[in-house]
């Protein structure tokens, strides 16, 4: 069984909260009652006329009969201090319950508690409430203690079930009921510490001075709580007369709610933190929900905006998915409903262009480097470069990886053929010489040992240890078989594009060596801290100090770290060329002229289009 959500009513009360019935009648008579409010008119005018004379004289009323009865002074236009007449009416209500709980009524504050207690089941009610220095005529603390005994004890005689908590919260004496700016500091102070942004809020504003009710309604609009309800009496004077409650406006100020929530997911967008937005407009659908099941005014065009949102959620779901590299999770998010962003979606998604897996790799190293997000920024490297030779081997393979590689006993592994690779003696010759470059090359000792190399070239496949199979032992091996491959089946035109990519991935080397030790050393991770493991380790080689064997192997052709996206932009626009793949295009944003997708700046890949039309939808939705 699900467990109903909390809730709990936060509510400024004030003299107009408390009606007595007089002695010789069975009128309740609001006792601190001088407004005008919206509907009082029609409903005074919709009274019998006996009725009507009681409305218009409860002034003298309630000082000639009330006050009299009480011993409460009042002056000749029957004025009295409300501080004084509930202070006098609670010792009154304490010594004989029996009489003054029939007689006693919450005025309009009952409305609000019915509400709150029977359709939103609270658990705490909170009340504000004045005891000023020196004491003020209009002071409420005591009028707090009538109300919450006679509450408790009317939910005592109806056996309600569960029955809230009802706590004070006095403005401290030295704060004035009129002073507006010390008002707004401490509701601030009560929203920001006493109260739960995930718990449901009702709110009612209209007791108090004109400056409380400012300064609540203010303060927990701009509050961090998701979902806020106000609650607002419609005076009625046969019910005030009647001692019965009022009804209530269910009012939610959603919509400068949603103007901030919007504001906030523009920031995170501007830093590509699609999961931050992602988070902030789900907690927003969700109050939305609530505010929708509240039965608050606005409701057809809260739906709309509802609707919206959940597409918004669907694109940056899609966004945070493609992050994580996650294909399937992508398009469960979009499920073909985001128009424009499924097509794009779908196309990246294609098996046919899994190059777009490696431009993704490529746009997100650029945006984490743009929010210094090193770390994950060489993590998406590294993958990056494993991944490029991986994808390009597949792509380049007769039979998509399976001719010279065995995949079928070893689908997560580089297993080669030698006896296939020996057959293509311009392949084999050129791998078996970028081997040998390298130096210290488990294939060439094979190749020797088992006698392979014939006439000058490597002609008979490997037999042992794996029967013709050797297992490519690392990102060069991996890397020099590329080139071989790549060499071997371009044409001339295409030699020189090898040529560049191949400086490019061996300009990379040595952060792919680095990024593990960078990563888990404890001098942190930055931009800076690139710059200086680059020059510590080129002064530990001028000095002849130990260092690692492959940095030292790859330190002379590093690039400088501001240089790495370019380099892997070079790799991925050429992997791109050499494979007669077209590079995507954007369909939000636009291209600089003369520019592609792959580059180290904005537009980027996928996330430029998202972004754009998450935002293009959040600006429709306020207009």
């Amino acid at each position: 069984m699900t467990e109903p959500k909390k809730s709990i009513l936060i509510a400024n009360i004030g003299t107009s909260d408390l009606a007595v019935r007089m002695p010789s009648s069975s009128d309740y008579l609001p006792v601190g009652f001088a407004r005008d409010e919206p509907n009082l008119d029609k409903t005074v005018r919709e009274l019998s006329e006996t009725r009507k004379n009681v409305w218009f004289q409860r002034q003298k009323l309630v000082g000639e009969q009330i006050c009299s009865e009480l011993n409460v002074d009042f002056n000749d236009r029957h004025q009295f201090s409300f501080r004084e007449l509930t202070q006098t009416l609670l010792d009154a209500y304490e010594e004989n319950p029996e009489i003054w709980q029939t007689r006693i009524r919450p005025g309009r504050f009952l409305g609000v508690v019915n509400t709150a207690v029977l359709e939103f089941n609270v658990q705490s009610i909170y009340c504000f409430v004045t005891q000023q220095e020196p004491p003020h005529r209009d002071d409420t603390v005591y009028l707090f203690e009538i109300l919450k005994k006679w509450l408790q004890e009317k939910w005592l005689q109806d056996n309600l079930e569960h029955c809230p908590k009802i706590e004070k919260r006095v403005i401290p004496t030295d704060i004035s009921a009129i002073d507006q700016d010390a008002l707004f500091d401490f509701y601030y102070s009560f929203l920001n510490t006493e109260c739960d942004r995930d718990v449901t809020t009702l709110i009612s504003i209209k007791g108090g001075t004109p400056q409380m009710q400012t300064a609540l309604r203010v303060q927990a609009i701009s509050s961090q709580i998701e979902t806020q309800i106000y609650l607002e009496p419609q005076l009625d004077a046969r019910l005030v007369l009647n001692g019965e409650p009022s009804p209530c406006r269910r009012v939610s100020y959603w919509r400068y709610q949603r103007t901030m929530k919007y504001q906030t997911v523009k920031r995170l967008l501007q830093r590509w933190d699609f999961d931050g937005a992602r988070v902030v407009l789900s907690d927003w659908k969700e109050t939305l929900a609530t505010l929708e099941t509240s039965a608050t005014e606005n409701l057809e065009e809260l739906k709309a905006s509802q609707e919206l949102v959940d597409l918004n959620v669907r694109a940056l779901g899609t966004a945070v998915a493609l992050m994580n590299l996650d294909t399937r999770g992508s398009e469960q998010e979009h499920d073909n409903r985001l128009e424009i962003l499924s097509d794009l979606v779908n196309q990246y998604s294609d098996s046919q262009n899994s190059l777009y897996r490696l431009l993704n790799l490529h746009t997100q190293c650029c945006i984490f480097w743009e929010v210094d997000g090193i770390a994950e920024f060489l993590i998406r490297m590294g993958l990056f470069y494993e991944e490029i030779i991986h994808d390009l081997i597949r792509k380049l393979d007769p039979e998509h990886g399976n001719f010279y590689f065995d995949r079928v006993k070893y689908p997560d592994d580089w297993y080669l053929k030698t006896d296939k690779v020996v057959r293509n003696s311009q392949l084999a010759d050129r791998f078996y010489r970028l081997e040998k470059e390298m130096g210290r090359s488990s294939l060439v000792g094979k190749i020797k040992k088992q006698r392979c190399w014939v006439n000058g070239s490597w002609e008979k496949p490997l037999k042992k240890p794996l029967n013709q199979l050797f297992k490519l032992p690392g990102r060069p091996t991996k890397r020099n078989f590329l080139q071989a491959l790549m060499e071997s089946q371009g044409d001339s035109s295409q030699k020189e594009a090898v040529r560049q990519m191949v400086l490019a991935m061996k300009s990379l080397d040595y952060w792919s060596v680095k990024r593990n030790q960078i990563i888990h050393g404890a001098k942190g991770i930055s931009k800076v801290r690139l710059q200086e493991a680059l020059k510590e380790d080129k002064e530990a080689i001028k000095n002849k100090e130990s260092i690692n064997k492959d940095i030292e192997k790859t330190i002379d052709v590093a690039c400088e770290p501001e240089e790495i996206r370019d380099r892997m932009t070079q790799i991925v626009t050429i992997a791109f060329n050499i494979t007669r793949s077209e590079l995507p295009e954007p369909r939000l944003v636009v291209l600089p002229e003369g520019t592609t997708i792959a580059t180290a700046a904005e537009p980027f890949y996928l996330y430029s289009d998202i972004r754009k039309w998450v935002i293009d939808r959040i600006d429709r939705d306020v207009q």
